[in-house]
């Protein structure tokens, strides 16, 4: 068989020649390999991030976005199966026989600003992309 060029014989070489099935196939396989390189953490927080989503009926404020934060972390919490909550437990005595007498109350824990903010990315990705496909 005659080529054209080098495009159109690596094309026919490697299956992905004119035939748009073929790579349609191929760019599900594709896709289908990415997704499976998320996280665990995405896994379990995206979806609650789309519920979030589709339960907001009017125009999003800031502190409305910051409650929606964290609900979906209070919840990716209770699952159990991700632990968010930065823990200073181990940090905390540490410190506390190194110097001792000057850390004798608990520290509270704080919430991960990196889970937070996490969360907070995928809400809004989430909120733009949905705003870029209606019609």
């Amino acid at each position: 068989m005659y080529y054209q060029d080098y495009d159109n014989y690596m094309k026919n070489t490697t299956g992905c020649g004119d035939n748009p099935n073929t790579r349609d196939a191929m760019d599900r396989n594709m896709d289908q390999d990415l997704e499976r390189m998320y996280p665990d953490i995405y896994r379990i927080v995206y979806p609650m991030v789309v519920i979030a989503c589709n339960n907001i009926s009017m125009p999003l404020t800031e502190d409305m976005l910051n409650r929606m934060v964290d609900d979906i972390y209070d919840r990716v919490q209770a699952t159990g199966r991700v632990n968010m909550d930065m823990n200073f437990e181990d940090e905390f005595r540490n410190e506390s026989r190194q110097f001792p007498g000057e850390f004798t109350r608990e520290r509270p824990r704080r919430r991960n600003r990196f889970g937070r903010d996490l969360i907070r990315v995928l809400l809004l990705r989430e909120l733009l992309d949905r705003r870029r496909r209606r019609p």
